[in-house]
């Protein structure tokens, strides 16, 4: 068996018979303005799956190339793309005004889990580093129905705000001179 020269084997989630809680849902209506906040979600101060959601519509995905479950085709060249950012920041500070001086305050790595669109083709998993910046969650998006799980696995006292704006991507002429 197990003893002070033979570790037991590291457990793994399947060894847990852990309690999956339904996700709170947090939707709000926004309006999908670019640029603007597509949603916003507060944290709690036990673990717990939030979730929030928004829906863009064909002629919104369509003006900002985005992907097309249905297969409508994208743009092959586009200028202006949109550009879609996570926010953690302290759930006081995003309750008060001034938000553009509010630092960016991941939890520790592995304390946080986010998930966008799981299950379809352009889904994703991040799992934020402690480091001062904005999660790209762009190409993770499509057209209808957006779901962004935030899976915290400790209590926090934070905000998680999806953000969009508009970027300009370099187009390469591919002519000789």
């Amino acid at each position: 068996m197990y003893g002070p020269d033979i570790p037991p084997p590291p457990l793994t989630a399947v060894d847990h018979n852990f309690p999956v809680p339904a996700p709170t849902q947090q939707t709000e209506d926004y309006a999908l303005t670019v640029p603007g906040v597509w949603a916003f979600c507060a944290s709690g101060p036990t673990a717990d799956v939030l979730e929030c959601s928004f829906t863009l519509d064909k002629d919104t995905a369509a003006q900002w190339n985005v992907y097309d479950p249905e297969g409508a085709p994208r743009a092959e060249y586009t200028k202006k793309q949109l550009h879609l950012q996570l926010y953690c920041v302290p759930l006081m500070a995003a309750r008060g005004e001034g938000m553009s001086n509010v630092q960016i305050e991941w939890p520790k790595k592995g304390l946080f889990i986010v998930e966008v669109n799981r299950g379809t083709s352009v889904g994703r998993m991040f799992v934020p580093d402690h480091e001062p910046l904005p999660v790209n969650i762009t190409h993770a998006v499509q057209k209808g129905l957006n779901i962004v799980r935030f899976i915290q696995l400790v209590g926090m006292e934070s905000a998680f705000i999806i953000h969009a704006s508009e970027e300009t991507v370099p187009i390469l002429d591919t002519t000789l001179p």
